[in-house]
C-alpha cells in the first residue's frame, strides 16, 4: 500500500488597505430652505357621524356614547358620560336605529334663543347656558347667538363634590 503524505502550506499573506472618504464640510445659514413637494390631499373631514341610537332620543340635545357603542343623551350628572360626549342631534331616533348626528359645525333651530356665550351639556342630554344642580362635570359643546349654536365640543371639567 502506498504511503499518504499531506503537504500543508501558509497561506499567503492577505493585505487590506482601509481608504478613507474625503472630509465633509458643511455650511449652516440663517433662515428657512426652500419648500418641499406638496404632500398627498388628505380625506375631507367631516362634522355629520353616525351611530345606533341606544335609547329613544329628541332631536337638538347633547350624546355621549355608552359602552355598548351606542349613542344616549349625554347628562353632566353621570360621570359614565365625562369623556363621551360626542355631538348634538338634530333629529328624533328610537332604539336600535341608526341616525346621524352634528359633532362640529353650525345647527340653526327655532326652539332656541341663545345669549351669546358658552352652551353646556346638561341633564339628559338637554343644551343649558347655566350649570344645573346635581351636575358632576361641566362641559361646554360650543357657543350659542340666538338660533344658532356653533359647535365645538370642549374638554370636560369634572366638579369637585
Amino acid at each position: 500500500m502506498p504511503d499518504i503524505t499531506t503537504v500543508i502550506e501558509q497561506p499567503a499573506q492577505i493585505t487590506a488597505v482601509l481608504q478613507l472618504p474625503p472630509p465633509i464640510s458643511t455650511t449652516l445659514t440663517d433662515g428657512q430652505g426652500p419648500s418641499g413637494p406638496p404632500g398627498i390631499q388628505g380625506p375631507p373631514g367631516s362634522a355629520v357621524q353616525s351611530g345606533f341610537a341606544g335609547a329613544s332620543l329628541n332631536g337638538h340635545r347633547a350624546l355621549a356614547w355608552i359602552s355598548a357603542g351606542t349613542l344616549v343623551h349625554a347628562s353632566c350628572d353621570n360621570i359614565d358620560h365625562i369623556l363621551a360626549v360626542s355631538g348634538v342631534t338634530e333629529v328624533s331616533a328610537v332604539p336600535g336605529e341608526e341616525f346621524q348626528f352634528r359633532s362640529s359645525g353650525t345647527i340653526e333651530f327655532s326652539g332656541w334663543n341663545w345669549l351669546p356665550g358658552p352652551v353646556l351639556v346638561g341633564l339628559n342630554g338637554q343644551l343649558v347656558q347655566t350649570i344645573p344642580p346635581g351636575a358632576v362635570f361641566v362641559q361646554a359643546v360650543g357657543r350659542g347667538d340666538g338660533q344658532r349654536l356653533f359647535l365645538s365640543i370642549q374638554p370636560p371639567t369634572e366638579l369637585s363634590a
